[in-house]
């Protein structure tokens, strides 16, 4: 423009221009199609170095494994075919293919004429950005709620149905509980049920009803708080204790399912919930009577509220997430302490620092937050002096320091508890504790970090979601980092306990469903960005591992199995193509990949593996509740009809079976105690002249009646 032009002119010819340009570029990005439109060379790679590390991560993993398990069967001489086909590992072996087939896959592009976008036209892309995922309707979310609850029961409900004996006649949700805790569990139900804190104990030969998480010092009560046994106690006034486990698991995988919605959307919640309804480690603690499941409850309500308050800032999600919070406190405190500290803390910042809310917001938030977490409180300090007379004393800690004093928290466990060893310790089971050390605490870190990813998934598809997970999802919205936050802060918190854990991961326990999270919401990373960049085969591919992670879970491969899956496999990808969802030369791959794998199942009649994950976990828990199932029935045909006392001489090799329970406390028709140490018969005698008196040999299982 000339230089003799009014400055305003000039002003508004430029002004003029630049939205000419604006609009250009717009209508130019508007006119290109979803097929056609340029991807940001950043995000290809950003999503090829992901990809790769996942890929190098977990075959760090698989290789050493297999490695050692090929030389095993080497230094056997087993013939190469049977290698192949039989005996694999299953946190490796499947992986291992699949792993191998990973790069022909990245390779494999889609044509871009199968390429349609993600959302429909016109769709407001703000509200379909990663970190702004559209909320599912509350139609959506009912539905979607009770589809994973009936998942959950489900799942459940098949593990407690497995037969445990050689004629298949004996199920397992048919058998007592086996592990210590659980009868300490039952009697707080049913003393609950009583309405009382504690049942009369035993004034003449006390020290005879010493049994293990059971409180016996002129009040016999269940050490453990008092939230487990109040959620049991309606089920056990019906004898159906499982189904409160049970039902206790549907609601924590309804609460998973909606924590991702709120996340990242339905798919990703659908993946959650799903994942969390038939994860094995959670369905088979649905058939323990333990306190994870009614913690689950408080906690999974906790997330979901706590996210959306994350959102919306209000005190009806505050005061949900307080509810839930204190639920699970009244469980497990430690648990529920570790769990909600990274919450805590910013919490804590959020109301002090200056923010858009005003004080009185923020406060009256914090109250909604606070009120339920102090009537739990108070709770616990209600059960502390009717069953210790000190509002201080928990009936846990005064358990340890009298029973088990090794087996207190923290390092030097050990050095510690021998300075205060009492009259009453239970020498046997407390000598089983471990003195912490800081390479002990470190071991126990690793032994509980990989025996949760194979109970939750897989030890190979967690540690690929977890990478996946830090370079795609962690930023797709803020919220994430909470999620992951709270899986250190929990296994943090569990560091100064020396025992790793019932089947190495009960302390964090309360991970699983988090780790399910983090999976669901890599998932949906990864298949959004495969699908953008027309690599539909690595999103089959990604299907197949985590089906493979849920068929080693649950299926013992034979040929019969491996024929239904390759078939319905087959059939699903022809569906798929016919549809024009799959290219033909990908059907064929899968149709190939069917057809050997029925054929190596012709060759080999087992073929793979020959015992699932579930099957193991199934036998390891049924071992004891056989033995406590034969020790009861057999007490049952000897003490007749009569009022028994039976004394259990203990087996000194066997701290983990122990035969003195009395969940229904000690005014029963058959009730059991410990042999004295002195062998003094006659003081007991004169103690029960109106009962039968067995003594049973934990050793050499040899019941003897010594008073008629």
């Amino acid at each position: 423009m000339a230089p003799n032009v009014p400055r305003a002119v000039r002003n508004n010819y430029d002004e003029l221009v630049l939205e000419f340009a604006a609009c250009s570029f717009v209508d130019q990005r508007m006119a290109l199609t979803p097929e056609t439109a340029p991807h940001p060379p950043r995000t290809s790679r950003k999503l090829a170095w992901t990809c790769g590390l996942a890929w190098l991560a977990a075959m760090a993993i698989v290789l050493p494994v297999e490695w050692a398990r090929w030389s095993e069967a080497e230094r056997q001489q087993v013939p190469v075919s049977r290698r192949l086909l039989t005996e694999w590992n299953l946190d490796s072996t499947p992986y291992f293919w699949l792993l191998l087939a990973a790069p022909a896959c990245w390779f494999w592009t889609t044509s871009r004429r199968l390429i349609t976008p993600l959302s429909p036209p016109g769709r407001n892309e703000a509200a379909e950005s990663p970190g702004r995922a559209l909320h599912p309707s509350r139609r959506k979310r009912v539905a979607g709620s009770v589809l994973v609850a009936c998942a959950a029961w489900a799942s459940s409900a098949w593990i407690a149905s497995l037969p445990v004996n050689a004629k298949g006649t004996v199920r397992f949700g048919d058998l007592p509980p086996a592990y210590h805790d659980e009868f300490s569990y039952l009697l707080q139900a049913r003393t609950f049920l009583a309405g009382r804190w504690w049942l009369p104990a035993n004034t003449d030969v006390p020290e005879v009803f010493n049994q293990v998480h059971v409180l016996n010092e002129g009040r016999f009560a269940s050490r453990y708080f008092p939230g487990t046994g109040a959620w049991l106690a309606p089920f056990v006034a019906v004898d159906r204790p499982y189904w409160g486990q049970r039902i206790a698991g549907c609601v924590a995988a309804a609460c998973l399912f909606l924590a991702g919605c709120e996340l990242a959307g339905m798919r990703v919640g659908l993946v959650a919930g799903l994942r969390t309804a038939v994860s094995p480690g959670i369905a088979l603690g649905s058939n323990l009577v333990l306190a994870h499941h009614p913690t689950l409850v408080g906690l999974g309500i906790f997330l979901a509220a706590m996210l959306r308050f994350l959102r919306v800032h209000t005190w009806e999600a505050a005061l949900v997430a307080g509810i839930g919070l204190s639920l699970a406190m009244l469980c497990r405190p430690m648990t529920a302490a570790g769990f909600a500290f990274p919450f805590g803390l910013w919490m804590a910042w959020w109301l002090v620092r200056r923010t858009g809310a005003s004080w009185r917001v923020r406060s009256t938030v914090v109250a909604a937050i606070g009120l339920p977490l102090v009537a739990g409180f108070v709770v616990l300090l209600v059960q502390n002096h009717a069953i210790t007379g000190d509002w201080r004393t928990s009936p846990y800690q005064q358990y340890t320091d009298i029973y088990t004093p090794r087996h207190v928290y923290g390092f030097n466990n050990v050095v510690r508890g021998e300075k205060r060893l009492g009259p009453k310790v239970l020498d046997n089971y407390d000598r089983w504790a471990e003195n912490l050390t800081p390479a002990l605490a470190a071991r126990n870190v690793f032994r509980r970090a990989v025996a949760s990813a194979q109970w939750t998934l897989g030890l190979v598809p967690l540690v690929m979601s977890l990478v996946a997970f830090c370079g795609l999802t962690l930023h797709e919205d803020p919220r994430w980092k909470w999620v992951a936050a709270l899986v250190v802060s929990l296994h943090v918190a569990h560091i100064p306990y020396w025992f790793v854990g019932i089947m190495e991961w009960h302390y964090v326990f309360e991970t699983a469903p988090l780790l399910l999270l983090i999976t669901a919401g890599a998932t949906g990373s990864l298949l959004r960005a495969w699908r953008d960049e027309g690599r539909t085969a690595m999103g089959i591919w990604w299907g197949v591992v985590l089906l493979s992670a849920l068929a080693t879970a649950y299926l013992s491969v034979d040929f019969f199995v491996l024929s239904a899956v390759t078939g319905t496999v087959a059939v699903i990808a022809a569906v798929a193509a016919w549809r024009g969802l799959l290219e033909r030369r990908l059907v064929v791959a899968i149709a190939v990949l069917s057809a050997t794998s029925l054929g190596s199942s012709l060759m080999w009649p087992a073929p793979f593996w020959p015992v699932s994950r579930l099957d193991a976990g199934v036998s390891q828990v049924a071992f004891s509740r056989n033995k406590y199932a034969a020790f009861r029935e057999r007490v049952r045909q000897a003490a007749g009809e009569r009022p028994t006392l039976v004394l259990v001489v203990a087996d000194p090799a066997d701290r983990h079976i122990d035969y003195v329970t009395n969940e229904r406390g000690l005014e029963e028709t058959i009730v059991v105690g410990r042999y004295p140490r002195d062998g003094d018969l006659e003081r007991i005698r004169r103690a029960f002249p109106q009962r039968r008196i067995i003594v049973f040999d934990a050793a050499s299982g040899a019941l003897q009646t010594v008073v008629r």
